[in-house]
Formats: C-alpha cells, structure tokens, sequence
C-alpha cells in the first residue's frame, strides 16, 4: 500500500520539478530572443551598379530585330550583340575586342559635369544631326555619331561644332547624372560588387530623378525590353530588375537622395503595383515618390484607370514618348486601404 503511494508521490515530485526546469527554461529563451531584438540588425537594402570594368552589358541582337554595324570590325551584323547601357553593336567575334576598347556608359565619374559619350553609328531612324538639323544614319554603313547621355546625334563631320560638356538632354531632369553619384565596393572577397554610396543633386533645376522598376520576364518578357530601353537612356544604376533583386533596393534610392522626389516608373501588371505600393508603406517614405504605371500584365486595371492605356507590348514601347508624357503628367493622391500614396496620371485631351 506504501509503494504506490511513494511512487505517486515521486511522480508529482518529478513533475513539480520538471515544471520548474520548464518555466527557468522558457525565461530563459525570452531574455534570448530579448536580446536578440536588441542587437539585430535592420535588413541592409542597396542599390548595385554595374562594373563598366568588366566590359558592357551584352543582349542579343539580329538583322530582323534591330539592324545595325559592328562597332569593331564595321560589318553589318547578322547574329550579334549590343549593349544596353551605351549602345554600341559587335558581331560575337568582336565581343572581347569591344570590351577593350570601348569605354561603357560610366555610372559615376567625378567633377561637376561630363562629356559627351559618343558611339559611332547605329544612329535611330530619322534622327536628325543637332548641328546642321540634316538627317543622320543615310549612309549603309557605320557612320555619324549619338551620345547615350543627351541622345542627340552629329554628322561625323559636325563633331567638332558641338560643345564638349554634355548637358544630359532634353530629360535631365530623370536622369541622375554620373558626376552626381558616389560607388563603393562591398562583399566579401568572390563575391564583392559595387554599390551606390551616396549621391549629390545637382545644381540644375527642375531635378525630380526617375528609378524604374520592372521584372524582366514580365508580359511574355517585354519587360526586358523594357529595362533595355531605359537603361540606353538614364542612368543604368537608375533600372532595377526586380527578377534579380528586391524592390526594396530600388526604393533605397528615395533615402539616397535628400531634399528631391523621386518618381517611380513600375512596369508591370496590377500585382506589380501592388506589391511596390506595400513596400512604400511599410518603408514609410517621406516625400511618397509618385508612382508612374506602364501596364505589361494581364490584369491593368491601374493602368487603365489613370490613363496609361491597358497594356503594351514591347513592339509598342517608345521610351522617349513615355518620358515626355510623365514630364507633362499631373500626380494625384489616391488612398489604398487607408493609406495615402501619389499616382502619376496622364494630362488627357
């Protein structure tokens, strides 16, 4: 009678203790986890720039998609490369003599002010000379000169009647120019790249600088397209690719940049937008960047409401139309589930 109540007794001893051992334990772990919210640290979100050191930025390019002559060898190319930051073209041959010998589009340099990039040939149709306002490209070969900062093109010949400093064009008020921005090299040793550490406005105004957003495998892959063309004409550092990093790293630019707005283009469908705007709101950005839609999704109502059309394709796309149409746009508040943001609408006839 004595040993099942020994037993019982040991068992609430036992459970008594064990209890004990759970509750230090469990304290135990909540100073930990106290602890741990103390010191860790806030996710680092930044904004990679790519190394012109290495070479240009190549995408594919053939007769039928875009007809041009190789930079190197001068030839037409059937089956070739062009860069997306600067322009030039090469057939796959040429490739490594290119990124020797011709300097990319420089993401950041220093002094005040910059020089005109040229790239020979390859000049847009019906692109007129700035000097002599004749048209430039005529000749079936490489000939005439575009800078991939201002966009403006020179007959050979003209060169020399043009001014040195380049005053980024027509839509420097979008562009962050290189002399404004500041790089740095962060990683570990492998796996080390270059980030934008800090950028300086400068002393033009109106400065109201434009970040693009996009994922490159949006609307059947126009969004590569898309990336492409804004990256010919702003600063590359300036076009982010949400297929390869967060957007969180694109908005960085808004805490980058003090005492200016900056304006987002989101090229997507609804869920894009969506998912930018969660992101502004829980960023808490102070000014809110007016956000610019330029529908490549299914779903664009967005888009359709505010004026931006209800899709494009990557056939339909002009770069220099879209900016021109955002510099004379209106911005308008809009409230999203009881949170203010600012949509940039078409001024419509």
């Amino acid at each position: 009678m004595l040993l099942p109540i020994s037993v019982a007794l040991l068992s609430v001893e036992n459970f008594a203790r064990l209890s004990e051992v759970t509750v230090y334990l469990g304290m135990l772990l909540f100073i930990i986890f106290l602890i741990w919210r103390c010191f860790k640290k806030p996710p680092v979100y930044e904004v990679p720039a790519w190394d012109i050191t290495k070479g240009h930025r190549w995408s594919v390019t053939d007769i039928l998609s875009r007809t041009g002559y190789c930079s190197v060898c001068e030839n037409l190319i059937v089956d070739g490369l062009f860069c997306d930051c600067c322009g030039i073209c090469v057939d796959h041959g040429c490739c490594g003599v290119a990124d020797k010998n011709f300097a990319c589009k420089t993401l950041s340099s220093s002094g005040d002010s910059i020089n005109h990039h040229w790239v020979k040939g390859n000049t847009s149709p019906n692109s007129r000379c700035a000097v002599c306002g004749e048209l430039c490209g005529l000749e079936a070969a490489l000939s005439d000169f575009r800078c991939c900062w201002c966009q403006r093109t020179v007959h050979t010949g003209c060169t020399g009647k043009l001014a040195e400093v380049c005053d980024l064009g027509r839509h420097r008020a979008c562009v962050v120019p290189p002399y404004c921005v500041r790089l740095r090299m962060v990683g570990w040793k492998g796996r080390r790249h270059l980030v934008v550490r800090s950028v300086n406005p400068p002393s033009y105004s109106p400065w109201s600088p434009l970040i693009v957003v996009a994922n490159r495998r949006s609307g059947n892959n126009d969004g590569e397209h898309v990336l492409s063309a804004f990256r010919g004409i702003l600063n590359p550092a300036q076009v982010v690719d949400l297929n390869d990093l967060p957007p969180e790293s694109a908005l960085e630019w808004c805490h980058l940049i003090k005492g200016h707005t900056c304006r987002i283009i989101v090229a997507g469908g609804d869920g894009t937008v969506n998912w930018i705007f969660t992101v502004i709101d829980r960023l808490k950005l102070e000014p809110l960047p007016p956000l610019c839609v330029l529908p490549l999704g299914t779903g664009n109502d967005f888009a359709r409401v505010f004026g931006w059309g209800e899709g494009y394709s990557s056939s339909d796309i002009n770069v220099i139309d879209v900016l021109d149409s955002i510099n004379q746009a209106k911005v308008e508040n809009i409230d999203r589930c009881g949170q203010q943001h600012r949509l940039i609408a078409p001024r419509l006839p």
